[in-house]
């Protein structure tokens, strides 16, 4: 996404923090208005903008990270959150390590090396006791059969193509007919769980960032996330899938990866090139064939 401010408009936000931040460089792509490598006093550090209506989500964020920071999950301390003329902000620490995917296409540099340190990561999701929202399983639910709010927009598949409405239909069909043998569960949920938002340096996991979408619900989704961009590299998949099936059943993972599907493929027609939707469509047609099997 294009930046939404300039440098001055962030060294300016900085002097009016009051922190002796200095600002190092922006980080590339994303979503939002913004991120923001930074130095501070403790280190190196990380500026996140939102849009003014933010505010209210982000002591959530803040909880949400230092209790994962108590179960000694890799995730990043929040130094300060607030308001701002720019609309929301806030600072963490950076975390060692780079993202181990993203771009355009999406890609995973996930290897067969990674995936034991994932599920354990994953398991430190479980039984989630600290406030948070979530009516699971329909945050999942809901965005495929109705649609979400800037992504899983139904409208762009009905009318992109032929095969992206009857894509549509088929997910659609899929989640409907999966989504009540579908447990509550009260798990720590990412959302995102995709190599994009997991740092690694010298072959090892190092963080995981970006947990402001999280809610309560099935940690498995977030086994199924990793998978959806991995799917051609057994090696990578096969653990993952396992593990999803082992820890909430087949109801579950075929409504998950309907929902990652449909989110991939739709932003794709909205945001990416012919031919990365092509790749998507391909890699529909892969999972849907597996997920008869199950």
């Amino acid at each position: 996404m294009p930046r939404a401010h300039t440098d001055a408009q962030i060294v300016s936000l900085l002097r009016e923090i009051g922190a002796s931040y200095e600002l190092v460089r922006a980080f590339a792509g994303g979503d939002g208005p913004g991120a923001y490598e930074l130095m501070s006093p403790d280190g190196p550090a990380v500026l996140k903008l939102y849009a003014p209506d933010a505010h209210d989500r982000l002591p959530r964020v803040a909880a949400t990270l230092d209790a994962l920071a108590r179960r000694g999950y890799p995730a990043p301390r929040v130094l300060g959150f607030g308001r701002s003329d720019l609309g929301c902000y806030l600072i963490q620490e950076r975390l060692a390590g780079e993202p181990l995917g993203g771009g355009a296409p999406p890609v995973s540099d996930l290897t067969a090396a990674h995936v034991p340190r994932l599920i354990e990561l994953n398991d430190m999701q479980a039984n989630w006791t600290e406030p948070l929202e979530g009516d699971w399983p329909d945050v999942v639910l809901n965005p495929v059969m109705e649609g979400g709010d800037g992504f899983c927009v139904l409208e762009t598949m009905r009318e992109h193509s032929t095969a992206s409405a009857e894509l549509l239909g088929k997910l659609q069909s899929l989640a409907s007919s999966n989504a009540d043998r579908v447990e509550t569960r009260t798990d720590l949920v990412h959302l995102d769980f995709s190599a994009a938002n997991i740092l690694a340096a010298d072959g090892e996991i190092t963080g995981v960032i970006d947990w402001e979408a999280a809610v309560r619900g099935d940690r498995a989704f977030d086994l199924v996330t990793p998978q959806f961009y991995a799917f051609g590299d057994a090696s990578v998949r096969q653990p993952l899938w396992d593990r999803a099936l082992e820890l909430s059943g087949p109801a579950a993972v075929k409504l998950y990866f309907a929902h990652m599907i449909l989110r991939q493929t739709e932003w794709s027609i909205r945001f990416h090139s012919s031919a990365t939707v092509e790749f998507f469509f391909r890699r529909a047609r892969t999972i849907l064939d597996a997920l008869v099997l199950l």
